[in-house]
């Protein structure tokens, strides 16, 4: 049977191994809470990325239409026959 002081020494060599394990444990804590504010960061900064480029994408498409129907009057002010392309 187990006296009083040996449960203590066990209780003693349980808390000393858990001891490093829990500061550790805490310093993996604090890492991962970093990591997820970091990736927080990332999306809303992607999300601007996004909303930047299709706001470009619409502004570059409006460019490109709007040169494209000044051809076409060109075009057809100067009667030129429409290009054939492959």
């Amino acid at each position: 049977m187990l006296t009083k002081k040996d449960l203590n020494d066990i209780g003693s060599l349980i808390e000393n191994k858990i001891n490093p394990l829990d500061k550790r444990l805490s310093q993996v804590e604090k890492v991962v809470q970093k990591t997820a504010k970091d990736i927080k960061e990332m999306k809303e900064d992607l999300h601007i990325v996004k909303q930047d480029i299709s706001y470009m994408s619409r502004t570059f498409d409006d460019a490109i239409i709007d040169t494209k129907r000044r051809v076409d009057r060109i075009d057809d002010h100067l009667h030129l026959p429409p290009l054939q392309t492959n």
